[in-house]
């Protein structure tokens, strides 16, 4: 269970490792908010061996009012990956909670507020996101996360068919007594973000709130998008193992069987994709042919392996070609 309530209206939580070209943006982000809500910083360094502890202990020491530090005498994501997840967002005091991880950053100082306020304009949900830019390496920007220029309200189900890129994490707000019983789902899981969005999103869906940005860092250094090019077999099939086991919990938030198979298929299907990367080409059609049977046409992924599978060299030829001329 998370921590009962107090009087810090609003927790930004922050989890970082080794990034030290990244964390300075997302800190001044953080301290840029104009708001009139009580908020306190919760940034979770889970043993850097770069210099990121200590930039943010220098700018605890500058902002000892509204910066707390949760310092881990061990990597706890080598014990589980979810486990700072779980550490950090349970130390959170206020009502909301707002995520960025350290290699993003906000791109807007009304973000917080005006976040808050659309979510006071609808009481029963718990959980709001808005547009996300991806920021390349090469300086390149492209829409992450954008839904138009109107607030649009999302069903639960909206959001589950989504799955976890339809939300940016550096997006999110929600509710702390939405995610009450978050530990539980998040135990094993291979990756927080959904899990954290499908369970806020089971108490009223989620409001779009456009006209705010966060800058989503795409192949950054020690990021999740950096770290799937090269996976042993073991750990993908550990990882679909993990992914399957997450998703059938999530019946418990009432999500129909043909829905939870839903995401599955979408899982696996970005499983593929990984196996690909990684030249591992009997298991890419191995978690195909897993994703079809549950869900076929779950999305361009699943559709462009299936009708490249007898030639899967080439497409990841292809795929490099792209990435190394556009």
């Amino acid at each position: 269970m998370l921590n009962s309530g107090n009087s810090i209206d609003l927790s930004v939580v922050c989890i970082a490792f080794n990034q030290e070209g990244y964390i300075e943006d997302a800190l001044k982000g953080f301290l840029s908010q104009k708001t009139t809500l009580n908020t306190e910083i919760v940034v979770y360094d889970d043993c850097s061996t770069d210099k990121t502890r200590e930039i943010i202990s220098r700018y605890a020491q500058m902002h000892p009012e509204k910066i707390r530090l949760l310092f881990p005498d061990e990597n706890q994501y080598s014990k589980m990956r979810t486990l700072p997840t779980i550490t950090a967002l349970g130390a959170a005091r206020g009502d909301y909670i707002a995520m960025c991880e350290g290699d993003d950053y906000w791109d807007s100082e009304d973000k917080l507020e005006a976040q808050y306020q659309a979510m006071q304009a609808h009481p029963d949900v718990a959980l709001s996101f808005h547009p996300a830019i991806n920021l390349f390496p090469d300086g390149k920007k492209t829409n992450n996360v954008y839904l138009g220029d109107a607030v649009k309200l999302l069903s639960f189900e909206d959001v589950i068919k989504g799955g976890g890129g339809l939300m940016a994490t550096a997006t999110l707000m929600f509710k702390r007594c939405a995610v009450a019983e978050l530990p539980a789902y998040l135990e094993g899981a291979p990756v927080g973000d959904m899990f954290i969005q499908m369970v806020a999103a089971s108490k009223g869906g989620a409001v779009y709130v456009p006209g705010v940005y966060s800058m989503y860092r795409r192949e950054a250094e020690n990021s999740w998008s950096s770290e799937r090019s090269a996976l042993a077999k073991a750990h993908l099939l550990k990882e679909r193992d993990a992914f399957v086991m997450s998703l059938k919990r999530t019946e418990k938030l009432d999500v129909a069987p043909e829905l939870v198979d839903y995401c599955i298929a979408r899982e696996l299907a970005y499983l593929a994709v990984a196996a690909l990367k990684s030249r591992h080409y009997d298991l890419t059609k191995q978690f195909l042919s897993e994703s079809e049977a549950l869900y076929k046409g779950v999305n361009s992924s699943q559709r462009v392996l299936s009708r490249f599978k007898h030639a899967l060299p080439l497409l990841r030829g292809l795929h490099s070609l792209k990435k190394k001329f556009l």
